[in-house]
């Protein structure tokens, strides 16, 4: 049997990168791995120790390679929060309507595939490589779908091309994370100044109401999936900021809450977006852009209320942090 090399037949999914590195054209194929995992109509018990594809079919080898997943994501930094949705990735192939699970040549039920439940990346998957070995038409299509969180990403063996109806941002993309290591200082705002609170009538007050924040910025993500809003859609992508040391401070009072949509922004052009996803994602922040985004300014300026004497009070720092955030959109 001879392999032909092939490049860039692969699939980017959030669990695993999964890659064709050679193809070849199989005369014949030892009975006990042509039927196992084959269709039922296919897996009719023969005495013959080589299945012999029938006039009009064809059998080719393909090498499969399985490698850590190129999707980034960013360790988690607190407790609590939603849910991590599960980013195990399942293979199957199909020709026309018929779609088969592949399942390794060994003792067990389970598909081929990578396990991915605790959130990305997932750094714990084992490289491996397999022959799959597939029997259809001599003209029919042959494809390699990879299924995730109810999506598929579908591969075309023969143009190399993956289709998909969630985003195909890591297909198209290889600047999925950008370095940034940015820190701002830490900033002291005066809310209420300890007069003022007592002009106010303010009974359990000894000194101004002072609001204390900072942070660093080490990375911003750009990708097709998040473990907790799961597939972005078709010609979208997340893009993922999270703040890092950020004492969030407030000296007098309680109860300090953020609004999400007037603190953080991300101002693309003239357009000013505000995160999406539950209110509970304290770890990250998230933003839908356009899958061709290269160039914004992310800003955080602490605006919300907190409670002093039981009655409730709003607030809006008076200066912002900003990142300028610029991917070179460099294509794969």
């Amino acid at each position: 049997m001879t392999w032909e090399p092939l490049e860039g037949v692969s699939i980017h999914a959030p669990a695993a990168t999964f890659e064709i590195t050679g193809t070849a054209e199989l005369d014949e194929v030892p009975a006990s791995l042509a039927y196992d995992g084959a269709a039922d109509e296919d897996a009719a018990v023969s005495s013959s120790p080589f299945y012999v594809p029938a006039e009009g079919q064809r059998v080719t080898a393909w090498q499969l390679e399985i490698s850590p997943s190129v999707v980034p994501g960013f360790e988690p930094v607190g407790w609590g929060g939603p849910e991590t949705r599960d980013a195990t990735a399942r293979l199957s192939v199909s020709s026309g309507a018929q779609r088969l699970p592949i399942e390794p040549h060994e003792d067990t039920q389970d598909p081929l595939g990578a396990s991915c439940t605790a959130g990305l990346p997932c750094s714990h998957i084992t490289p491996g490589r397999y022959v799959m070995v597939t029997s259809v038409a001599k003209e029919g299509p042959q494809e390699l779908i990879v299924s995730t969180d109810g999506e598929d990403q579908v591969l075309d063996l023969q143009s190399g091309e993956v289709t998909s109806s969630a985003s195909l941002l890591a297909e198209q993309r290889s600047d999925l994370e950008l370095q940034t290591s940015t820190t701002w200082p830490r900033e002291v705002y005066t809310i209420l100044t300890e007069a003022e609170a007592d002009e106010q009538g303010y009974r359990w007050t000894y000194s101004d109401v002072e609001l204390t924040y900072a942070g660093s910025v080490n990375s911003v993500l750009l990708v097709p999936y998040d473990e907790h809003l799961g597939w972005a859609q078709e010609g979208r992508a997340w893009l993922s900021v999270q703040i890092t040391d950020d004492p969030r401070r407030l000296q007098q009072g309680s109860e300090l809450q953020y609004d999400r949509g007037r603190t953080f922004q991300l101002m693309v052009g003239d357009e000013s977006l505000t995160p999406v996803g539950d209110e509970a994602m304290t770890d990250y922040l998230v933003f839908d852009v356009p899958s061709d985004f290269t160039a914004g300014e992310f800003r955080y300026r602490p605006t919300g209320s907190f409670v002093l004497d039981d009655s409730p009070l709003e607030f809006q720092a008076e200066n912002s942090f900003t990142l300028e955030i610029l991917f070179e959109g460099e294509r794969r």
